[in-house]
């Protein structure tokens, strides 16, 4: 199945930005190379000002190794900041660690990260547990959230964008509903959606680039650039 670039614009400078955000989710790289070719040809193509990862990024050793040659590829075009999924934490914590010490690569783990666009815009990153610590200012507030289900346990009213993954979109949709919902997948999960409006913040899942079991229908593997304005 080839790769989708889905495009997301989100108004949240009066149109007066053009921050371009290129975010990966659901790696679950394994052995083959692939994907990692096309996320480097993409990136070096259409450059980001800033690349996001949501977690589930290796399946195996080898394919932390993978993960980690094109942390180190991609990193040189635009900011890299990550979060660590389910997967990853069973191969432990240190792997994360040592994709935090690539140059230009930045694990939200209890901290958060200050972004400042061309324009000089402020946008600060915060991973999930710290989103309840937020308060409203001159900056754009984003959280790095793996599991979207858990957003009904955060107050996220100082947040204007949450971006997710884990769901894979369900792997198979058979059809989505005009609110957004993808079916079956939403049958069992509530946030199973591309993008939802929650109040004031806007929640954007990505379907992912690789699954642990390997069948899909009608719900391609994706980049989604999100475009700020």
């Amino acid at each position: 199945m080839e790769l989708q670039i889905r495009t997301e614009i989100v108004r949240l400078r009066g149109g007066h930005e053009r921050l371009k955000i290129v975010h990966l989710s659901d790696l679950h790289f394994f052995y083959r190379k692939k994907v990692a070719a096309d996320i480097i040809a993409y990136v070096e193509e259409s450059p980001p000002d800033l690349i996001v990862l949501t977690g589930d990024y290796f399946d195996s050793p080898m394919g932390y190794y993978m993960v980690r040659d094109l942390f180190r590829s991609v990193s040189q075009i635009a900011p890299v900041v990550f979060i660590a999924g389910n997967h990853d934490l069973l191969y432990g914590r240190k792997r994360m660690e040592q994709l935090n010490e690539i140059d230009n690569c930045t694990l939200l783990n209890g901290t958060t990260y200050l972004f400042v666009s061309p324009k000089g815009y402020r946008y600060e990153l915060h991973p999930w547990e710290l989103v309840e610590q937020i308060r409203s200012d001159h900056s754009i507030h984003i959280a790095l959230l793996h599991n979207p289900e858990k957003i009904e346990k955060k107050n996220i009213e100082h947040l204007q964008l949450v971006l997710g993954g884990h769901l894979h979109g369900g792997q198979f949709v058979f059809w989505k509903s005009k609110a957004g919902h993808l079916y079956p997948g939403s049958l069992l999960y509530k946030y199973c959606v591309d993008r939802k409006q929650i109040g004031t913040t806007t929640l954007i899942v990505s379907k992912g680039l690789g699954d642990t079991f390997p069948i899909r229908y009608n719900c391609p593997k994706e980049i989604v650039e999100i475009y700020i304005e």
